[in-house]
């Protein structure tokens, strides 16, 4: 046991090697108080140690040896930092073992450690290491800690009418615009979406497609970001010179009606990409793509990308052989080029893997996120938009949030896994630097740059102090605390950590 056990002056690395150097040496699997026979009859079995095979050290031993191991480590005060997940040190601890038995098998056999392949570890493939994986946390939960990470639950007493109007709208369109719509759907394929009769009161604020109303997709609730929103978002990211820019390419995730896509297109952008769960939303964004004009009939009634690249590639996956391939590569890449098209998917899982759901060789320089605020976890959606490679560099990141979160950090993180960081120093890379962070009713809209290098002029300068509680109103700071200077209070005080405290027991009940 001395042998294992590492000097007192030992990292913590090397007391989590010993400490699973000794439970593999040891068979540390609590034995059943019953087992079964073959005849199917229970049998007793002795509460006593297991047979020993080349000599392992006995369980009780094993454990007790590494629990005095880990309780001489403990002692040491350390400051409070994210740990490394036990995964990790398992598995390294572990691959250095298998490591050294086979060095000493090759020098044994005289053969020479170059000519083999690498060798992985056991434990990467086992259940063991799926149940470590999913205990430990993941190096996406270590960055971004600032925000908050659960679900809220998030209510406006107000219900806003910009969308199906009031008792006026009730009826839907006029004979007249019915007539017009009709006569244009008759003028090739069927679309998908069939909420022809009652459009919304949305409208596109300015651009070639200005005072366009806006279809609303049927069934479902969506919250569009409000007219003085979309208009002072684009306002700020023109006094950035985007739209000086060879191309604009947008893209817009929770899309819902489109509506900030459709902005987009309007005052000059080349392409537009939307992205929402709904089958019902994705219908509409390209519905109201092909009344504004940005979108052909033809192109418009294939449907989503998803579907498009479904219909044309199962037929040749069932042919199969070299030349299908051939034809399925050249399918994807031209569906995928399409300028204006929309995309049924997760929006994180989407951020992840683009080219699952077809979108392959894009990069995008403008992305818009208005989320439903109760149906995602924003740091979730934060580090996803961090660590995602279809945003460029320059790119302009913009985030819409509730006030009741607080303030987001004026940096956003990506996740980086060093398997040499055994003191976790490098939890993250700041990607995303917060341009602006501005106040409008009862949200918030953050703007971020992807790495900038000052293309975007002095406008496009990081200003962190946005960032910050100040800009709130002086009744709000009760509600809500700088994420940025002080530790998450949602961790201390659970999903009412916004609230005030005097009303903490009321909102609780």
């Amino acid at each position: 046991y001395q042998k294992i056990l590492p000097p007192p002056s030992a990292n913590r690395f090397e007391a989590m090697a010993a400490f699973a150097s000794l439970f593999r040496l040891g068979d540390v699997s609590a034995p059943s108080s019953r087992e079964t026979s073959r005849t199917g009859q229970p049998v007793a079995v002795s509460s006593g140690p297991r047979v020993l095979i080349h000599g392992a050290v006995p369980p009780a031993a094993g454990v007790a040896v590494a629990m005095g191991a880990m309780a001489a480590f403990s002692t040491r005060v350390r400051p409070e930092r994210a740990r490394r997940p036990r995964a990790q040190l398992v598995l390294a601890a572990r691959e250095s073992e298998d490591q050294e038995v086979e060095e000493d098998y090759f020098e044994s056999a005289g053969g020479s450690q170059s000519s083999r392949s690498p060798r992985k570890s056991s434990l990467s493939t086992s259940t063991e290491a799926s149940q470590l994986d999913v205990l430990s946390p993941s190096s996406e939960e270590l960055v971004n800690v600032d925000v908050p990470n659960h679900y809220l639950n998030i209510h406006r007493s107000r219900p806003t009418k910009s969308v199906r109007g009031g008792p006026a709208h009730v009826h839907g369109r006029s004979k007249r615009s019915k007539q017009k719509v009709q006569w244009r759907l008759k003028q090739g394929p069927p679309l998908a979406h069939k909420n022809w009769d009652f459009p919304s009161r949305l409208r596109v604020s300015s651009g070639i497609a200005k005072r366009r109303r806006l279809e609303q997709p049927a069934g479902i609730t969506v919250r569009p970001t409000m007219e003085r929103v979309r208009e002072a978002l684009f306002n700020q990211v023109t006094s950035m010179h985007l739209f000086e820019d060879r191309s604009v390419r947008v893209l817009d995730l929770f899309a819902g009606t489109g509506s900030l896509g459709i902005e987009a297109l309007s005052r000059g952008a080349s392409e537009c990409i939307y992205v929402d769960t709904s089958k019902e939303c994705v219908d509409c964004c390209i519905a109201n793509s092909w009344l504004s004009g940005f979108m052909e009939h033809e192109e418009a009634a294939k449907g989503t990308i998803n579907e498009r690249l479904q219909a044309e590639v199962a037929p040749l996956m069932m042919v199969g052989g070299p030349r299908a391939q051939v034809q399925i590569e050249l399918h994807r890449a031209q569906v995928s080029q399409q300028p204006v098209g929309a995309i049924e998917a997760d929006v994180l899982e989407f951020l992840q893997d683009p080219e699952k759901y077809g979108l392959v060789n894009r990069s995008f320089n403008l992305v818009m996120c208005s989320p439903n605020f109760n149906e995602i976890s924003y740091r979730q959606l934060c580090t996803a938009l961090a660590k995602s490679e279809l945003i460029e560099r320059d790119a302009l990141v913009c985030i819409e949030y509730p006030r009741e979160i607080g303030v987001l950090p004026p940096v956003l993180c990506a996740p980086f896994d060093d398997p040499e960081d055994y003191d976790d120093i490098a939890n993250g890379v700041p990607i995303l630097h917060g341009l602006r962070n501005r106040e409008y009713g009862s949200g918030m809209l953050a703007v971020y740059c992807k790495l900038p290098t000052g293309a975007r002029g002095r406008a496009g300068e990081p200003r962190p102090w946005e960032f910050t509680e100040t800009l709130m109103q002086p009744k709000l700071r009760q509600r809500s605390r700088d994420l940025w200077r002080t530790p998450s209070i949602f961790a201390n005080n659970g999903e009412r950590g916004f609230a005030v405290p005097k009303q903490a027991p009321q909102l609780n009940e």
